[in-house]
């Protein structure tokens, strides 16, 4: 048997954590790093954000790995949110993206 031992609550609250917060750290990712690649990389618009697109499921699978490994909920709550909270500030402040190339 495992000493570990979740509550039905504490299983619950993480799979939220894994759902919803790992689909804002997704979103917010796919931000972020499009506009660093825009930015830094100089990657045209486009393919940044298809890029960015594909990185954002292993961020939602990031997401739900931390939810379930974290040692309390409120833990998880905090990685994943804080690293989403990151991501959304990069994307904001890299923001406007230039307009495409004609």
């Amino acid at each position: 048997m495992s000493r570990y031992h979740l509550g039905r609550g504490a299983v619950i609250g993480r799979t939220l954590i894994a759902v919803v917060g790992g689909y804002a750290l997704a979103l917010a990712g796919s931000v972020g790093i499009a506009v660093l690649l825009c930015r830094l990389a100089g990657v045209d618009r486009a393919d940044a954000f298809v890029g960015a697109a594909m990185l954002a499921f292993l961020l939602w699978a990031l997401a739900a790995i931390v939810a379930f490994a974290a040692r309390s909920t409120w833990r998880a709550l905090g990685w994943v949110l804080g690293a989403a909270l990151l991501l959304a500030l990069i994307g904001w402040s890299g923001a406007p993206l230039p307009p495409p190339a004609a």
